[in-house]
Parts: structure tokens; C-alpha cells; sequence
């Protein structure tokens, strides 16, 4: 194919239908992520990013990276992004952190971009279509031959509609448009096609200008955009290669060479812009990384960075690409994860799958050679939007941290659908011309197979409407699947099911009562792949936390902190395994293990606190440990205060995973206040509480022992009844129970009460509820020999009166 830079515009009817069609058609198939919430890496980038939600001034977006903290810091990843993070921050501004407007955001700008490409690829095939009805025109002459003429000119337009379609409908951008993380993407692709658009269909300076501007905006969008200047370099080539000359349509390879040099030195300005503007741009990104200009990955991000041998590294890259190669063929079983050990490095030539990478790159060059010496602009169009944006996601540059990553792929997806068009579309195109002939009785087949084009056509077209349907449906499906967290992890366990990640991150959202045992085994695959991750140990400790098996959570915990020590999140949820244990000790009466416990906890959470943990958990901890340990009263009240409100903002954020049972911190503080003998004030605290919990049995019991101490019975008796219904077996309520009615004098009634709660502690024992029975037993044993006293000396003053009236009677009757 001959190129005419810049091409001719297609029919006004084909301009507004194509792009309208494949904009609506996008937006119907990725609507449904309205509905999604913040899931997986958009905790980070939106909710814990004091950049995205507006607590910074808008001056730190500039000097911070994507993820909120300073780009110079040792553990920045470097990723520099200002105008992604502002595009959150307008959403903060404009809803909050209500997700839909986010989501919103997202499929508004990947319909912005599939209008874009729409125009672009139409713009692409235009000089094809062109020379198509300029061949047919000189070889028609009469009224027939036209209209055969204009269903050929229809048919031309096959491959600009097949590769928007496909832009449209491609699964693979299902994740950077669903994961709100992925507005970079977006972002940089919407300002990545307009720069080119501008170049390749403006070439006058103010297009050119346009589009050196956009190009800066996509780098700031995403680092990836500096790589527009190279499709500029590739552009001008392909003007090189495929120009208008006296030449043959087919060149040599070294002809095509000779062809480059001369025409760049006839767009000097332009080629020198063009190869400066992405150096300047990142010696910028470079200065604002300070001493340390690059991340150092980690074995969990990228371990084939970390092979020794240089080999091992090139044939391990080389399957990689070939991955990527095969998600953009055939995106049917997709992961928003790769990490280790989903994809196992290639270590030596006889690994089979070096076959894969052979195919790849052999297709790489073929089409490369192809579109050169065949002079075809669509193929090498195909090659540069595909292979130039993926360089910075290559491993080839620098190592990236990610083995594999779907987002990467939604910049050069572009150019793989270019190709997929020119290719499809080409053989669809021919089986089209074929069966025209064979309708109008042209076609050279045989009698015997005279419809041969014409199945072949039917079918063809079939088997493209077949797979278009397919695609629609996994990018349907792959959205629903981006709803949860949950969902998202289950899914990418079918997929990926040996990557630590996908084990652990779908082991924390596991981690409720109904599924924790469920966590507790995929922690155990994950531990046997790497039984030294603190993460996996961390949440391991959390699954014996959720069980109260508190002394297998604090060795899980002590061993998280052993392999990573600065882990205040780990050190607060070990605060609190060793308060529960140190409560349970009391419990046992074992008072010194108890103590020493908890003073651990105590230390354990100020550790925490030091560090910079601002979970409410650990504020709680502080607060109610330091009421059994002897830390003054004032000093504990302030931290339950710090722990309530922590959690009310938790909850207005929606963060469920940090929060705690507020009530149990308001029983914490009634306990202090009740101790400082501020009885009214713990009234109102236990008040509170209950308010937040009308069932939280601690503080049903707990309100009751204070009106019992206060003798306000009648109050007791309510807090009680509330309380046994919920644990009517609970040795704590019954014991209680038992006090009041001894109180009250009903000595049996509370002796029943103290030997059924004895009987329920069983095998375990109660001091001071068997030290109650023996002194409500005292008393009853008292009060019988006071009884039996009465008795008796009611008898003896009986038998008395007896004997005086007998002696009185002898008397009378001696005298008469």
C-alpha cells in the first residue's frame, strides 16, 4: 500500500457511525463498574493518598509520587504522576469518596479513547481505501460494474471497523478501566492518541505543538507517555518507507533503510523535537528522585531482576513477552496479579517454553520485514503502537515491578488491533471481492464449486461475529468479577493459583468467623512457597486471633516482626493477642503470667504508637491494659478517647477492616472511670456504649455490677435479664447474680447461683466465686444454728411454762 501523508478524511457518515457505534459500545459493556468498589491497589492511590483526597495542599502533588509519598524517600516507587493524582483529587472535590465517580471518571475516559482510536485507525486505513476504489474506477465502465464498485468500497472499510470494534470489546481493558488505579492508563492513553492524531493529520505548527504538549501531559499522566515521541520517529518512518515513488510496490529490507536518513534530514526540526523532548523529560523525572533515582524490587515484584545469570534473565524476559503476546490473542483467562511464583523464570535453553518466545518474536520481525518490504503503512503502524509503549513495561530498559501486568497492555493493545484489523479485515475483504465475482459469474472456481467464496465468506464472517461475541462476554463477565475484592481474588486464583499474593490477599478478605478456616489454609499454601513472609505470617496470626487462639496468634505475630521488624500494624495486633491472653490468665487466676502479659501488651502498643500506627486497636489496648496494669486513670481515658474517634473515622470511611467494637472500648473506660470512682460518669459511659451495642453482654454485666455496688437493685435486675438472655450460661453473670441475691439476703437462692457457675467454670476454677460460696455457706450454716438457737429456746421456754402450769395445778389440788 502507498501512503499519502496526511490521508484524506472518510465519509462524514462513516466518521460519525464508527466512532459513535464503538463509544456506545464500550460504555455498555463496562457500565456495570459504577457498581464496583475500591478494591486491591485503590486503597493505596485513593483512600490512604493524602495527595487524592485533599489534606495536602495541591503544591505536594507535584513532588510527591503516585502513591502520596515524597519521590525522593528510599521506598518511593518512583512513579511520578501529578495529573492522575489531580484528576482524583477533582473527584474528592466533586463526590467525596463515593466510588461510582470514580468509575464514572474511568469509563468516561476509555470512551473518549475508543472514539479517538476509532478516527485514528480510520484515518490509517484511508489511503488503502483510496487506492482500492481508484483500481476499481479504472476498471469499470458500466452501471453494474459501479454498483459493484460501491459494495467493494464498503467492504474496503472492513478492517478500520474490525480493529475499533476489537479496541472496544477487548477484555485485556477490563482491569485498568474497572481498578480505579488504572486513570493513568486512561488518562495517558486519551493525551497519548490525541498527540499522535494531531501529528500524523495536523502537521502544520499548530498541531505540531498540540501534540508536543499532549505528549508532556501523557508523560505526566503516566511515565509510559514519553514513549508518544518515539510513535513520532516511528511515524516518519513509515512516511520513509511507504512515500509515493516511481519504485516497485516491494522493496528490499535495505532499501527501506536507505529511504530513512533521507527523509528525516527532510524534517530536521521535527525528528530533533521529537528525540529531545523524551531525554529532557526524563532527566526531569530523575532530578525529582533525588540520591536514590531508582526502586530496588523485591523478589514478590520481580524476581527474574534478580537472577544471577544474564542468560537465565534474557530467556525468563523473553517468555514474558511472549505472555504478554498471548493475553492480547487470546484474553480469556486473565489476573489482576502475576507476581512470584505465578510465572517461574526460564533458566536454561532446553526449557520447552524458549519455543513460545521463538514463536513470538519470530512473529514480531516477520511483520516488521513484511510491512517494510511490502511498503504496508496499517503493519508497521501495528508494529509501532505495539512495541513502542510497551518498551518501559519490557524489562528491557529497567527492571518494572511486575512480572506481568494487564494494565501495561492497554497502550499497545492499540496497535495489536490495528494489525488484527489489517489482517482480518484483509482476508475478510478478499473473500468479499471473490464472492462479488462469483455472484456477477466472474469468479475463475469451477462449476462443481462455484459458491466456494461465498461459504468461505459466510462463514468467516461467522467465526469474527463468534469470537467478537466471546470477547464481549469475558469483558461483561471480567468487570463483575472487579466488583469485590473478594471476587477479584477468587478469580485470580483459578488463574494464578501458586502466586504468594493472590494466596495472601484472598486469605485477608477471608478473615471473618464464617471463612477464617478457609484463610487459614490458603495461608498454609502460601507459607510452603515462602514460610518467611511476613505478611502471610502476620495474617496466619490474625486467623488464630479470629479463634482466640491467642498464643498460636502471638507466635505468628513474633515471627511477622522477626523477618520484618518495622511492622507497627504487627506490633498492634500483637498488643492485643497478648492482652486477650493476659485477660484470660486472670480468668485462670494465674495473676503473675497474667501481669507479665499484659505489660508486654502495654509496651508492645506504645512500640506501635512510636512507629506511627494509628489503628484504633492499638489505642484500645493502651487504654484498657493500662487500667489492670496501674497507669494512671487520666492518662488511659485520654487513649480509650483517642481509640473511639480513630474509629468513627474508620467508619466514615467505610474501612471496615480497621475498625473495632467500639462498645468494648466504652467498657474499657467505664472500668477506669468506675475504679476512679467517678460511678456517674461510668454510668454515662456504659450508656454510651449501649447505645452503640445494645446487646454487648461485657457491658450489660459490667452496668450491672455498678448498680449493684450503688444498690439501685431494681437496675440491676433489668441489666441482668438483658444479659442471660444473650449467654444464659455465662459463670461471670451467674457468679454476679449470685452476689446480688446474697445481698439481698436470699442466702440459698445465691448459694444455687455460686454452684452452678463453679459447675459451669469446670475443670477450671474460681477463687473468689468458691471463696463466696464458703462465706454464703457460713452464712446459712450462721443463720441455721441462729434458727436452731430460736428453736431451742423457744422449746426450753415451752417446756417451762409447762412445768409451772403443772406445779401450780398440784398445788391447787393439794389444797382443796
Amino acid at each position: 500500500m502507498k501512503f499519502n501523508p496526511p490521508p484524506s478524511l472518510p465519509s462524514i457518515s462513516t466518521i460519525i457511525t464508527l466512532p459513535m457505534f464503538t463509544t456506545l459500545l464500550t460504555f455498555l459493556l463496562h457500565i456495570s463498574t459504577l457498581q464496583n468498589a475500591f478494591v486491591w491497589d485503590d486503597r493505596a492511590a485513593v483512600l490512604q493518598n493524602p495527595d487524592a483526597i485533599r489534606t495536602r495542599p495541591i503544591s505536594q502533588t507535584f513532588t510527591h509520587d503516585f502513591w502520596g509519598q515524597n519521590i525522593r524517600a528510599i521506598d518511593s516507587h518512583k512513579s511520578y504522576r501529578p495529573l492522575s493524582v489531580l484528576s482524583f483529587r477533582l473527584n474528592n472535590f466533586l463526590n467525596g469518596l463515593n466510588p461510582v465517580g470514580y468509575h464514572a471518571g474511568n469509563v468516561l475516559l476509555h470512551c473518549l479513547v475508543t472514539y479517538v482510536f476509532s478516527l485514528f485507525v480510520l484515518r490509517i486505513f484511508k489511503a488503502s481505501n483510496n487506492n482500492n476504489n481508484n483500481n476499481n474506477n479504472n476498471n469499470n465502465n458500466n452501471n453494474n460494474n459501479n454498483n459493484n464498485n460501491k459494495n467493494q468500497s464498503s467492504l474496503s472499510w472492513t478492517p478500520p471497523i474490525i480493529a475499533a470494534v476489537l479496541f472496544a470489546i477487548h477484555p485485556i481493558h477490563t482491569e485498568p478501566i474497572s481498578c480505579i488505579v488504572g486513570r493513568s492508563d486512561l488518562l495517558c492513553g486519551l493525551c497519548y492518541l490525541l498527540a499522535i492524531y494531531l501529528y500524523v493529520c495536523v502537521p502544520k505548527k499548530n498541531g505540531l505543538v498540540g501534540a508536543f504538549v499532549l505528549g508532556v501531559l501523557a508523560s505526566m499522566a503516566k511515565e509510559v507517555g514519553v514513549t508518544v515521541f518515539g510513535v513520532f520517529v516511528s511515524y516518519e518512518i513509515i512516511v520513509a518507507v511507504c512515500e509515493e515513488s516511481p519504485m516497485p510496490k516491494t522493496i528490499t529490507v535495505m532499501e527501506a533503510f536507505r529511504r530513512i536518513p533521507r527523509h528525516f534530514r527532510s524534517v530536521p526540526i521535527k525528528t530533533a523535537f521529537s528525540l529531545l523532548a523524551p531525554l529532557l523529560i526524563t532527566l526531569f523525572h530523575l532530578s525529582l528522585h533525588g540520591e536514590h533515582s531508582t526502586y530496588k524490587w523485591s523478589v514478590l515484584e520481580n524476581d527474574i531482576s534478580l537472577l544471577p545469570s544474564p542468560t537465565s534473565r534474557a530467556l525468563s524476559y523473553m517468555h514474558v513477552h511472549s505472555i504478554y503476546l498471548w493475553k492480547l490473542l487470546f484474553p480469556f483467562f486473565l489476573c489482576y496479579d502475576y507476581g512470584w511464583a505465578c510465572i517461574s523464570p526460564v533458566l536454561s535453553f532446553a526449557d520447552y517454553r524458549n519455543v513460545t518466545s521463538l514463536v513470538a518474536y519470530s512473529s514480531v520481525l516477520f511483520t516488521a520485514y513484511y510491512g517494510a518490504t511490502r511498503r504496508e503503512a496499517p503493519v508497521l503502524w501495528a508494529g509501532a503502537l505495539t512495541i513502542v509503549p510497551f518498551l518501559p513495561a519490557s524489562n528491557v530498559l529497567f527492571p518494572v515491578g511486575t512480572i506481568v501486568g494487564e494494565r501495561l497492555l492497554y497502550l499497545p493493545s492499540m496497535g495489536f488491533c490495528v494489525g488484527v484489523g489489517h489482517v482480518v479485515g484483509g482476508v475478510l475483504l478478499e473473500m468479499g471481492k471473490e464472492a462479488g465475482k462469483e455472484k456477477k459469474g466472474k469468479s475463475k472456481t469451477k462449476n462443481n464449486n462455484k459458491h466456494k467464496y461465498k461459504h468461505k465468506y459466510k462463514y468467516a464472517k461467522l467465526a469474527i461475529q463468534t469470537v467478537g461475541a466471546m470477547m464481549c462476554c469475558k469483558t461483561f463477565v471480567r468487570c463483575f468479577e472487579w466488583r469485590s475484592e473478594r471476587s477479584l481474588f477468587e478469580s485470580a486464583l483459578t488463574v494464578c493459583p501458586s502466586s504468594l499474593k493472590v494466596l495472601n490477599n484472598l486469605a485477608l478478605v477471608l478473615l471473618d468467623n464464617s471463612t477464617a478456616r478457609w484463610a487459614g489454609e490458603l495461608l498454609d499454601k502460601a507459607l510452603l512457597l515462602h514460610p518467611n513472609y511476613p505478611s502471610a505470617l502476620f495474617n496466619k496470626g490474625l486467623v488464630h486471633h479470629l479463634y482466640g487462639e491467642d498464643l498460636l496468634a502471638i507466635e505468628m505475630f513474633e515471627k511477622s516482626l522477626f523477618y520484618e521488624m518495622h511492622q507497627p500494624k504487627t506490633r498492634a495486633y500483637l498488643s492485643q493477642s497478648k492482652m486477650s491472653l493476659g485477660f484470660e490468665l486472670q480468668r485462670l487466676n494465674r495473676h503473675e503470667e497474667a501481669y507479665s502479659l499484659l505489660e508486654q501488651s502495654l509496651v508492645m502498643a506504645d512500640a506501635a504508637i512510636f512507629q506511627g500506627c494509628d489503628l484504633p486497636l492499638v489505642f484500645h489496648v493502651r487504654c484498657a491494659v493500662g487500667h489492670d496494669v496501674g497507669v494512671e486513670g487520666e492518662e488511659s481515658l485520654k487513649y480509650c478517647e483517642k481509640a473511639i474517634d480513630l474509629n468513627d473515622e474508620r467508619v466514615a470511611k467505610g474501612q471496615t477492616n480497621e475498625q473495632i467494637k467500639a462498645e468494648n472500648t466504652y467498657n474499657a473506660a467505664a472500668l477506669i472511670l468506675n475504679k476512679m470512682d467517678r460511678k456517674e460518669d461510668a454510668i454515662g459511659m456504659y450508656k454510651t456504649g449501649l447505645e452503640v451495642n445494645p446487646e454487648c453482654f461485657e457491658l450489660l454485666v459490667n452496668a450491672g455490677g455498678l448498680y449493684t455496688d450503688i444498690r439501685e437493685d431494681e437496675k440491676v435486675i433489668q441489666f441482668y435479664n438483658r444479659a442471660i438472655k444473650i449467654q444464659p450460661n455465662s459463670p461471670a453473670l451467674i457468679a454476679n447474680i449470685g452476689w446480688l441475691t446474697e445481698l439481698q439476703g436470699k442466702l440459698q437462692e445465691a448459694r444455687e447461683s455460686y454452684l452452678k457457675a463453679i459447675d459451669l467454670l469446670k475443670p477450671n476454677s474460681h477463687p473468689q466465686i468458691e471463696n463466696n460460696l464458703k462465706n454464703v455457706e457460713k452464712k446459712i450454716a450462721k443463720q441455721n444454728e441462729m434458727k436452731m438457737a430460736v428453736k431451742e429456746s423457744r422449746r426450753g421456754k415451752s417446756e417451762g411454762m409447762k412445768r409451772k402450769r403443772e406445779e401450780v395445778g398440784v398445788g391447787v389440788g393439794g389444797e382443796l
